[in-house]
């Protein structure tokens, strides 16, 4: 893949059985591009823990099982006739993973959504155990 490929979300993340850990872009690549865009929410038995923390400024950490972020992501999905994400920057150190992205989506009214925002990931053994996510901001981000 590319990174061309992997900026627009274009091509399937593969590899996921052959029995070796992800390494940590890997691993926030398939939640992108897998997960989200192309709502395949079984890999998330790939690639989340058994237990995810989500770290949202100005609240109290949130643990998710598997199978409650797979629901949250279901919902989500539901509200939406078309969604996709587009990572601008994805940048690895160790077992971190800092993302800048922008997302845009048609609700089920048609109504346009536009979200951007910057996420980092703890990946620990091919498994997402934690996100930090800022506030989530209207818009896409700006180009120089």
């Amino acid at each position: 893949m590319n990174n061309e490929e992997r900026l627009s979300g274009t091509t399937a993340v593969e590899g996921a059985t052959s029995g070796v850990a992800r390494a940590p872009l890997d691993v926030v690549h398939a939640y992108t591009f897998e997960f989200w865009n192309r709502q395949n929410f079984d890999i998330a038995d790939e690639i989340i823990a058994d237990e995810m923390t989500r770290h949202v400024v100005g609240a109290r950490p949130t643990v998710l099982t598997r199978e409650q972020a797979k629901e949250r992501a279901r919902g989500l999905a539901k509200e939406y006739a078309h969604w996709a994400f587009r990572l601008i920057h994805a940048i690895a150190d160790g077992e971190k993973v800092c993302t800048v992205y922008e997302s845009v989506g048609t609700k089920l009214d048609g109504s346009l959504s536009r979200l951007s925002s910057i996420e980092v990931f703890h990946v620990v053994e091919g498994r997402i155990v934690a996100v930090w996510n800022n506030a989530v901001q209207k818009g896409l981000w700006d180009e120089l």
